[in-house]
């Protein structure tokens, strides 16, 4: 019935969705049409009538088109949301990562700063001030990477207990991993332990590069399945 294949042609003629699927689709509008003009025939109605009339109650044509293209861009739109969320996570956490490594690099440049600054006040002197502890105490609790110190003057003698120490666990670095490091001026050791972000920032890395490949994963499957349909 050539009108009918018209009529199912003009509603298809716009759709860009998965061939296989649009040509499935068309075959079940057409044999679902020619039923219903069988069905029309049998009660008495002439072919042209019944053929008018089979199109008219299956639905008007912008209605239906509006249908077929949402169904067959279905696919295309969710493997563009997909690969789209694959990009920002693997995007999202390199930035992070390059934030904390350059925390942790700008914490190893204070943390010599601040040993500098010590060495400076307590010059040769055997004894730590008490100002030197104020210095200490304050720069240690303002700075919140800053975990543990210690001060000491270097002697040989055993078991000596260290001059000054300051410890400043707060909740957010007793759950972080330290790293500490010791400086010397050949009269005082500086101890200084701060929050390390190296670790955390390969993790946030790693964990959005597996998430990013399993998504891809997944585009990949679902791009090759439709493009197999549409062959």
């Amino acid at each position: 019935m050539k009108q009918i294949d018209q009529y199912i042609n003009s509603i298809y003629k716009e759709t860009n969705g998965n061939i296989q699927e649009t040509k499935e689709l068309k075959e079940e509008m057409r044999s679902h049409l020619i039923e219903a003009v069988h069905e029309l025939k049998e009660e008495g109605y002439a072919e042209q009538e019944a053929i008018n009339m089979a199109i008219e109650r299956f639905g008007g044509e912008r209605e239906v088109s509006s249908i077929i293209l949402k169904l067959t861009t279905a696919k295309k739109k969710l493997e563009n949301k997909i690969i789209k969320s694959a990009v920002v996570i693997l995007l999202l956490g390199t930035v992070l990562s390059v934030i904390f490594l350059m925390m942790d690099w700008n914490n190893t440049t204070e943390r010599q700063n601040f040993a500098n600054q010590i060495f400076k006040k307590l010059g040769t002197n055997s004894e730590i001030s008490e100002e030197t502890e104020q210095f200490i105490t304050t720069f240690v609790k303002s700075n919140a990477s800053i975990y543990e110190m210690s001060v000491e003057f270097i002697t040989e003698e055993w078991n000596r207990p260290i001059d000054y120490g300051i410890k400043d666990g707060t909740w957010f670095t007793n759950y972080l991993i330290k790293d500490g490091k010791d400086f010397s001026n050949g009269y005082w050791a500086v101890d200084i332990w701060m929050t390390k972000y190296t670790y955390l920032s390969i993790g946030i890395l790693s964990g959005s590069i597996s998430i990013f490949l399993s998504l891809l994963m997944v585009w990949i499957f679902m791009k090759k399945y439709r493009i197999k349909r549409e062959v």
